[in-house]
């Protein structure tokens, strides 16, 4: 089966938008399964506050795949950007729902593409700038 999102044009563009050459970090765009469906996802949510609006959207009972842009010092003191895919799986999320999506995050980072890093979060506490 293959992953697909129910809007990608307003991923895509939205997308475009937040992650261009242009863009600085702080900006993150968010998207999770539909309800009922192991094979779509829905673009939910977009933001500029970063890794602190993303956690507010993260969702104790639902699995999500973001993208976010982060700022972090380069090498001769100037900021540059990276941009970091992560997976959430909230705490509540059943072990059956966890094992049937999991043959999606490969999918899922092709559809948030590109990044520089990943990381799959399942604790609060892990979604911060040194994460």
């Amino acid at each position: 089966m293959v992953l697909s999102c129910d809007n990608i044009s307003s991923l895509e563009m939205t997308k475009a938008g937040l992650f261009n050459t242009d863009a600085r970090g702080g900006t993150c765009i968010l998207v999770e399964h539909v309800a009922g469906s192991d094979d779509t996802v829905h673009f939910t949510a977009e933001g500029w506050g970063g890794l602190p609006e993303l956690r507010l959207k993260l969702a104790k009972d639902k699995i999500q795949y973001a993208l976010v842009r982060l700022a972090v010092p380069g090498q001769t003191g100037a900021r540059s950007v990276r941009d970091v895919f992560v997976k959430w799986t909230g705490p509540a999320v059943d072990q059956e729902s966890r094992s049937r999506k999991a043959r999606y995050i490969e999918e899922a980072r092709i559809l948030l593409k590109p990044s520089h890093a990943s990381v799959e979060v399942t604790d609060w506490e892990e979604v911060n700038d040194e994460t």
